[in-house]
């Protein structure tokens, strides 16, 4: 469940492009399975190829110095705050909630969680094993789905890994 800034937040965009296609996801949300709770909030924007400047131009004035575009791991060492907003590229089938398409969907978090640099590097990545594992246990997860988008993101093995490693212990 979004928060009502990243509502907002998904509602702006929304409104000026109807037909955007992008995903929105808060760090907070994954409070509920990390032993060390995230302190600041950081909204990810994942937005269709080419299209993320266009949405930076429209949240620049309305967030001044809280957003980054496809920002390198040195810029989120010295620029990131709380509730700042990070635009990436959205991967290219990427999967999608039937309702609410916006928002993003466990199976795609999952795999994200491995391989997207920019989220590693604001959560304790010695956690994610567990988190992983505490999500499938808590969630019904569509591993067709979630397995398929990590091929498509080179993590099919280190996933699999995790998973057996789940359903073993």
């Amino acid at each position: 469940m979004l928060t009502n800034k990243a509502e907002k937040l998904k509602k702006i965009v929304s409104h000026k492009f109807a037909d955007l296609d992008f995903r929105i996801f808060e760090l907070l949300q994954l409070n509920d399975f990390f032993n060390h709770q995230i302190a600041h909030n950081v909204f990810f924007l994942y937005v269709e190829s080419d299209l993320g400047d266009f949405v930076f131009d429209l949240l620049r004035d309305k967030y001044p110095g809280k957003i980054l575009i496809s920002p390198s791991l040195t810029d989120i060492e010295k620029y990131v705050v709380d509730a700042i907003i990070i635009i990436e590229k959205l991967v290219s089938e990427a999967p999608k909630d039937k309702n609410i398409k916006s928002n993003m969907i466990l199976e795609q978090l999952l795999v994200d969680l491995i391989c997207d640099k920019i989220m590693r590097s604001l959560i304790n990545i010695d956690e994610i094993p567990r988190v992983i594992n505490s999500i499938l246990n808590k969630y019904v997860i569509d591993q067709a789905k979630m397995f398929r988008y990590s091929r498509r993101r080179n993590v099919e093995k280190q996933l699999k890994m995790i998973v057996e490693s789940y359903i073993e212990g």
